[in-house]
Protein backbone atom coordinates (compact mmCIF):
# COMPACT_ATOMS: atom_id res chain seq x y z
CA UNK A 1 0.00 0.00 0.00
CA UNK A 2 2.82 2.36 0.90
CA UNK A 3 4.50 1.64 -2.45
CA UNK A 4 1.28 2.47 -4.29
CA UNK A 5 0.97 5.76 -2.38
CA UNK A 6 4.59 6.57 -3.15
CA UNK A 7 4.04 6.00 -6.87
CA UNK A 8 0.90 8.15 -6.82
CA UNK A 9 2.73 10.89 -4.93
CA UNK A 10 5.68 10.92 -7.37
CA UNK A 11 3.34 10.88 -10.37
CA UNK A 12 1.36 13.83 -9.00
CA UNK A 13 4.56 15.72 -8.23
CA UNK A 14 5.89 15.24 -11.77
CA UNK A 15 2.53 16.25 -13.28
CA UNK A 16 2.38 19.42 -11.17
CA UNK A 17 6.01 20.24 -11.97
CA UNK A 18 5.34 19.94 -15.69
CA UNK A 19 2.21 22.06 -15.38
CA UNK A 20 4.20 24.77 -13.59
CA UNK A 21 6.95 24.84 -16.22
CA UNK A 22 6.28 28.03 -18.13
CA UNK A 23 7.61 28.02 -21.68
CA UNK A 24 8.03 31.79 -21.38
CA UNK A 25 10.59 31.29 -18.62
CA UNK A 26 14.05 31.96 -20.02
CA UNK A 27 16.48 29.06 -19.38
CA UNK A 28 19.39 29.83 -17.01
CA UNK A 29 21.76 30.30 -19.93
CA UNK A 30 19.16 31.54 -22.39
CA UNK A 31 19.12 34.86 -24.20
CA UNK A 32 18.25 37.59 -21.71
CA UNK A 33 19.05 35.59 -18.58
CA UNK A 34 22.46 37.18 -18.02
CA UNK A 35 22.03 40.92 -18.00
CA UNK A 36 19.78 43.60 -16.62
CA UNK A 37 16.10 43.00 -17.39
CA UNK A 38 13.92 46.07 -17.89
CA UNK A 39 10.16 45.97 -18.41
CA UNK A 40 9.06 48.21 -21.26
CA UNK A 41 6.51 51.01 -20.90
CA UNK A 42 2.92 49.86 -20.45
CA UNK A 43 -0.08 51.99 -21.48
CA UNK A 44 -3.80 51.53 -20.91
CA UNK A 45 -4.83 53.12 -24.21
CA UNK A 46 -3.28 54.04 -27.53
CA UNK A 47 -1.35 57.33 -27.55
CA UNK A 48 -2.54 60.12 -29.81
CA UNK A 49 -0.75 60.49 -33.13
CA UNK A 50 1.19 63.46 -31.76
CA UNK A 51 2.21 61.54 -28.64
CA UNK A 52 3.11 58.44 -30.63
CA UNK A 53 5.44 60.39 -32.90
CA UNK A 54 6.98 62.60 -30.21
CA UNK A 55 7.20 60.22 -27.26
CA UNK A 56 7.76 56.85 -28.92
CA UNK A 57 8.52 56.75 -32.67
CA UNK A 58 11.17 59.48 -32.85
CA UNK A 59 13.06 58.36 -29.71
CA UNK A 60 12.49 54.69 -30.72
CA UNK A 61 10.78 53.64 -27.45
CA UNK A 62 8.78 50.39 -27.46
CA UNK A 63 5.52 50.15 -25.50
CA UNK A 64 2.62 47.81 -24.74
CA UNK A 65 -1.05 48.78 -24.83
CA UNK A 66 -2.96 46.45 -22.52
CA UNK A 67 -6.26 45.03 -23.85
CA UNK A 68 -6.04 47.08 -27.06
CA UNK A 69 -7.34 44.15 -29.15
CA UNK A 70 -9.58 42.41 -26.60
CA UNK A 71 -12.80 43.57 -28.29
CA UNK A 72 -11.76 42.77 -31.84
CA UNK A 73 -13.91 40.19 -33.59
CA UNK A 74 -10.70 38.19 -34.04
CA UNK A 75 -10.26 37.98 -30.26
CA UNK A 76 -13.88 36.96 -29.77
CA UNK A 77 -14.36 34.59 -32.71
CA UNK A 78 -11.13 32.91 -33.80
CA UNK A 79 -11.59 29.48 -32.24
CA UNK A 80 -10.51 26.39 -34.16
CA UNK A 81 -14.18 25.58 -34.72
CA UNK A 82 -14.83 29.00 -36.22
CA UNK A 83 -11.81 28.84 -38.52
CA UNK A 84 -12.87 25.38 -39.70
CA UNK A 85 -16.37 26.67 -40.45
CA UNK A 86 -15.13 29.14 -43.08
CA UNK A 87 -15.36 27.57 -46.52
CA UNK A 88 -12.51 29.65 -47.94
CA UNK A 89 -10.19 27.93 -45.47
CA UNK A 90 -10.38 24.70 -47.47
CA UNK A 91 -8.52 26.33 -50.39
CA UNK A 92 -6.53 29.09 -48.68
CA UNK A 93 -2.86 28.06 -48.74
CA UNK A 94 -0.66 28.98 -45.77
CA UNK A 95 3.05 28.59 -45.05
CA UNK A 96 3.78 26.21 -42.17
CA UNK A 97 7.17 25.89 -40.48
CA UNK A 98 7.98 22.35 -39.38
CA UNK A 99 9.67 23.09 -36.04
CA UNK A 100 8.74 25.32 -33.13
CA UNK A 101 12.32 26.42 -32.50
CA UNK A 102 13.05 28.52 -35.53
CA UNK A 103 15.68 27.28 -37.95
CA UNK A 104 15.66 29.30 -41.14
CA UNK A 105 17.45 26.55 -42.99
CA UNK A 106 14.50 24.18 -42.55
CA UNK A 107 12.08 24.09 -45.49
CA UNK A 108 8.51 25.13 -44.84
CA UNK A 109 5.41 23.30 -46.07
CA UNK A 110 2.33 24.66 -47.77
CA UNK A 111 -1.02 23.47 -46.42
CA UNK A 112 -4.59 24.67 -46.57
CA UNK A 113 -5.73 26.62 -43.53
CA UNK A 114 -8.12 23.79 -42.68
CA UNK A 115 -5.32 21.20 -42.89
CA UNK A 116 -3.23 23.28 -40.52
CA UNK A 117 -6.04 23.76 -37.99
CA UNK A 118 -6.81 20.04 -38.01
CA UNK A 119 -3.20 19.08 -37.25
CA UNK A 120 -1.37 21.85 -35.39
CA UNK A 121 -2.38 20.75 -31.88
CA UNK A 122 -0.63 17.39 -32.38
CA UNK A 123 2.40 18.52 -34.40
CA UNK A 124 5.26 20.99 -34.14
CA UNK A 125 3.68 23.23 -36.76
CA UNK A 126 3.92 27.00 -36.86
CA UNK A 127 1.89 28.95 -39.39
CA UNK A 128 3.55 32.16 -40.60
CA UNK A 129 1.47 33.75 -43.33
CA UNK A 130 -0.23 36.94 -44.44
CA UNK A 131 -3.63 37.35 -42.82
CA UNK A 132 -6.15 35.65 -45.15
CA UNK A 133 -8.40 38.18 -46.88
CA UNK A 134 -11.55 36.62 -45.40
CA UNK A 135 -10.25 37.22 -41.84
CA UNK A 136 -9.08 40.81 -42.21
CA UNK A 137 -12.49 42.30 -41.42
CA UNK A 138 -12.07 40.91 -37.88
CA UNK A 139 -8.99 43.07 -37.16
CA UNK A 140 -9.36 46.74 -36.21
CA UNK A 141 -6.40 48.77 -37.38
CA UNK A 142 -4.68 50.71 -34.56
CA UNK A 143 -5.53 54.44 -34.35
CA UNK A 144 -2.24 55.52 -35.93
CA UNK A 145 -3.31 54.06 -39.28
CA UNK A 146 -6.72 55.74 -39.26
CA UNK A 147 -4.82 58.76 -40.60
CA UNK A 148 -4.69 58.32 -44.42
CA UNK A 149 -1.18 59.81 -44.62
CA UNK A 150 0.23 57.14 -42.32
CA UNK A 151 -1.98 54.41 -43.80
CA UNK A 152 -0.21 55.06 -47.11
CA UNK A 153 3.02 53.82 -45.49
CA UNK A 154 1.69 50.31 -44.75
CA UNK A 155 3.94 47.59 -46.14
CA UNK A 156 2.84 44.17 -44.87
CA UNK A 157 0.85 42.22 -42.29
CA UNK A 158 1.35 38.69 -40.97
CA UNK A 159 -0.47 36.06 -38.91
CA UNK A 160 1.49 33.84 -36.48
CA UNK A 161 -0.37 30.72 -35.30
CA UNK A 162 0.74 27.73 -33.19
CA UNK A 163 -0.20 25.71 -30.11
CA UNK A 164 2.60 27.42 -28.16
CA UNK A 165 6.20 26.65 -27.38
CA UNK A 166 7.64 28.50 -30.37
CA UNK A 167 11.00 30.28 -30.15
CA UNK A 168 12.28 32.66 -32.79
CA UNK A 169 15.86 33.48 -33.68
CA UNK A 170 17.37 36.77 -32.55
CA UNK A 171 16.84 39.20 -35.42
CA UNK A 172 15.86 42.71 -36.45
CA UNK A 173 13.44 44.17 -38.98
CA UNK A 174 13.96 47.19 -41.21
CA UNK A 175 10.41 48.38 -40.59
CA UNK A 176 8.37 49.69 -37.70
CA UNK A 177 6.08 47.07 -36.22
CA UNK A 178 2.91 46.72 -34.17
CA UNK A 179 2.19 43.20 -32.91
CA UNK A 180 -1.20 42.32 -31.42
CA UNK A 181 -1.86 39.05 -29.62
CA UNK A 182 -5.26 37.46 -30.27
CA UNK A 183 -4.86 34.39 -28.05
CA UNK A 184 -2.14 33.03 -25.75
CA UNK A 185 0.91 34.70 -24.20
CA UNK A 186 4.20 35.95 -25.63
CA UNK A 187 7.53 37.20 -24.40
CA UNK A 188 9.56 39.56 -26.56
CA UNK A 189 13.18 39.92 -25.46
CA UNK A 190 14.34 43.24 -26.94
CA UNK A 191 17.77 44.83 -27.35
CA UNK A 192 18.18 48.51 -28.13
CA UNK A 193 20.04 48.90 -31.46
CA UNK A 194 22.33 51.39 -29.73
CA UNK A 195 24.05 48.18 -28.61
CA UNK A 196 26.12 46.45 -31.27
CA UNK A 197 24.92 42.85 -31.69
CA UNK A 198 26.68 40.59 -34.16
CA UNK A 199 24.32 39.49 -36.91
CA UNK A 200 26.27 36.61 -38.45
CA UNK A 201 23.50 35.75 -40.92
CA UNK A 202 23.15 39.11 -42.69
CA UNK A 203 21.16 37.72 -45.61
CA UNK A 204 18.28 37.21 -43.16
CA UNK A 205 19.16 39.92 -40.61
CA UNK A 206 19.46 37.36 -37.81
CA UNK A 207 21.95 35.74 -35.43
CA UNK A 208 22.73 32.02 -35.29
CA UNK A 209 23.04 32.17 -31.47
CA UNK A 210 21.22 29.36 -29.63
CA UNK A 211 18.56 31.35 -27.76
CA UNK A 212 18.19 28.58 -25.15
CA UNK A 213 21.90 28.13 -24.46
CA UNK A 214 24.04 31.14 -25.37
CA UNK A 215 27.74 30.43 -25.88
CA UNK A 216 29.16 33.68 -24.55
CA UNK A 217 32.66 32.79 -25.73
CA UNK A 218 31.29 33.07 -29.28
CA UNK A 219 28.81 35.85 -28.51
CA UNK A 220 30.42 38.12 -25.88
CA UNK A 221 28.35 41.01 -27.26
CA UNK A 222 25.26 39.44 -25.61
CA UNK A 223 26.73 39.42 -22.10
CA UNK A 224 25.74 42.10 -19.58
CA UNK A 225 23.39 43.93 -21.91
CA UNK A 226 20.16 45.62 -20.91
CA UNK A 227 17.33 43.36 -22.06
CA UNK A 228 13.94 45.04 -22.45
CA UNK A 229 11.22 42.51 -21.60
CA UNK A 230 7.74 42.67 -23.09
CA UNK A 231 5.21 40.17 -21.73
CA UNK A 232 2.01 40.10 -23.79
CA UNK A 233 -1.30 38.48 -22.86
CA UNK A 234 -4.29 37.92 -25.14
CA UNK A 235 -5.64 41.28 -26.29
CA UNK A 236 -2.39 43.21 -25.79
CA UNK A 237 -0.58 45.11 -28.56
CA UNK A 238 3.06 46.21 -28.68
CA UNK A 239 4.94 48.83 -30.66
CA UNK A 240 8.35 47.48 -31.72
CA UNK A 241 10.54 50.22 -33.20
CA UNK A 242 12.57 49.91 -36.34
CA UNK A 243 15.86 47.96 -36.01
CA UNK A 244 15.33 46.84 -32.40
CA UNK A 245 16.78 43.35 -32.03
CA UNK A 246 14.20 40.89 -30.73
CA UNK A 247 13.62 37.25 -29.89
CA UNK A 248 10.13 35.88 -29.26
CA UNK A 249 8.73 33.01 -27.17
CA UNK A 250 5.07 31.95 -27.30
CA UNK A 251 2.88 29.98 -24.89
CA UNK A 252 -0.55 28.33 -25.12
CA UNK A 253 -2.73 28.29 -28.23
CA UNK A 254 -1.22 31.32 -29.82
CA UNK A 255 -2.35 33.65 -32.60
CA UNK A 256 -0.67 36.97 -33.22
CA UNK A 257 -1.06 39.56 -35.97
CA UNK A 258 1.57 42.11 -36.82
CA UNK A 259 1.63 45.19 -39.04
CA UNK A 260 4.79 46.56 -40.66
CA UNK A 261 5.15 50.04 -42.12
CA UNK A 262 7.80 52.32 -43.62
CA UNK A 263 9.87 53.88 -40.85
CA UNK A 264 11.83 56.46 -42.81
CA UNK A 265 8.86 57.82 -44.73
CA UNK A 266 7.04 58.29 -41.42
CA UNK A 267 10.01 60.08 -39.86
CA UNK A 268 10.13 62.67 -42.65
CA UNK A 269 6.42 63.26 -43.24
CA UNK A 270 4.27 66.14 -42.03
CA UNK A 271 1.59 64.48 -39.91
CA UNK A 272 0.10 67.70 -38.51
CA UNK A 273 -3.09 67.19 -40.52
CA UNK A 274 -3.74 63.77 -38.92
CA UNK A 275 -6.84 63.82 -36.74
CA UNK A 276 -7.60 61.32 -34.00
CA UNK A 277 -10.60 59.28 -35.17
CA UNK A 278 -13.19 58.14 -32.58
CA UNK A 279 -12.86 54.44 -31.84
CA UNK A 280 -16.32 53.58 -33.15
CA UNK A 281 -15.24 54.82 -36.58
CA UNK A 282 -11.98 52.87 -36.80
CA UNK A 283 -11.61 50.93 -40.03
CA UNK A 284 -10.71 47.25 -40.22
CA UNK A 285 -7.75 45.70 -42.00
CA UNK A 286 -9.74 44.69 -45.08
CA UNK A 287 -10.17 48.39 -45.91
CA UNK A 288 -6.42 49.05 -46.18
CA UNK A 289 -3.83 48.48 -48.89
CA UNK A 290 -0.39 47.03 -48.11
CA UNK A 291 2.38 47.92 -50.56
CA UNK A 292 4.72 45.02 -49.86
CA UNK A 293 8.23 45.08 -48.41
CA UNK A 294 9.75 45.58 -51.88
CA UNK A 295 8.64 49.20 -51.48
CA UNK A 296 11.63 49.69 -49.16
CA UNK A 297 13.92 49.30 -52.19
CA UNK A 298 12.61 52.67 -53.38
CA UNK A 299 13.73 54.50 -50.23
CA UNK A 300 17.42 55.38 -50.37
CA UNK A 301 17.85 56.18 -46.67
CA UNK A 302 16.15 52.93 -45.63
CA UNK A 303 18.56 50.89 -47.75
CA UNK A 304 21.61 52.82 -46.51
CA UNK A 305 20.53 52.32 -42.90
CA UNK A 306 20.15 48.58 -43.50
CA UNK A 307 23.66 48.55 -45.02
CA UNK A 308 25.05 50.20 -41.90
CA UNK A 309 23.47 47.56 -39.66
CA UNK A 310 25.11 44.80 -41.68
CA UNK A 311 28.45 46.22 -42.83
CA UNK A 312 31.28 44.23 -41.33
CA UNK A 313 28.94 41.98 -39.27
CA UNK A 314 30.36 38.52 -38.71
CA UNK A 315 33.77 39.56 -39.99
CA UNK A 316 32.67 39.20 -43.62
CA UNK A 317 32.88 42.25 -45.91
CA UNK A 318 29.61 43.40 -47.42
CA UNK A 319 30.12 42.73 -51.12
CA UNK A 320 27.74 43.73 -53.90
CA UNK A 321 26.84 40.07 -54.55
CA UNK A 322 25.97 39.53 -50.88
CA UNK A 323 23.91 42.70 -50.97
CA UNK A 324 21.88 41.48 -53.95
CA UNK A 325 21.21 38.20 -52.17
CA UNK A 326 20.07 39.98 -48.97
CA UNK A 327 17.56 42.19 -50.75
CA UNK A 328 16.54 40.26 -53.87
CA UNK A 329 17.33 36.61 -53.13
CA UNK A 330 18.93 34.10 -55.48
CA UNK A 331 19.55 35.17 -59.07
CA UNK A 332 16.93 32.75 -60.38
CA UNK A 333 14.28 34.50 -58.25
CA UNK A 334 15.00 38.00 -59.61
CA UNK A 335 13.10 38.14 -62.91
CA UNK A 336 12.01 41.65 -63.82
CA UNK A 337 14.04 43.27 -61.02
CA UNK A 338 16.72 44.94 -63.18
CA UNK A 339 15.74 48.40 -61.93
CA UNK A 340 16.11 47.22 -58.34
CA UNK A 341 19.57 45.78 -59.08
CA UNK A 342 20.68 49.04 -60.71
CA UNK A 343 19.43 51.07 -57.73
CA UNK A 344 21.27 48.83 -55.25
CA UNK A 345 24.48 49.02 -57.29
CA UNK A 346 24.35 52.82 -57.34
CA UNK A 347 23.74 52.98 -53.60
CA UNK A 348 26.44 50.42 -52.86
CA UNK A 349 28.98 52.47 -54.78
CA UNK A 350 28.11 55.53 -52.71
CA UNK A 351 29.45 53.94 -49.49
Amino acid sequence: MNSVLAIITVTCFVTIAKANTDVLQIPPNGLGAKGKQINITTLLEWPTTESFMTDYAKPARPFIVRNAAKDWKASLKWTDEYLMSIDEGMKEKVTVEQAKKEDRNNPAEELSLHEFVRGYQEKDWYMVERVPMFLRQDIVMPPLFQCPLIANLLLEQMMWFSNGGTKSVLHFDSMDNIHCLITGRKLFVLIDPKNKVEIDQPQGSYSSVDVDNVDYSKHPDLLNLEYHMAYLSAGDCMYLPYHWYHQVRAADRNIGVNIWWNHFSMMTMDYSSCEDVPQQHHKTMDQFQFQGTDKLLQHEEAIKSHFRMLTGQGGTPLTYDRLLFMFLGDEEHRPGMKDGEDSLKTLFQSF
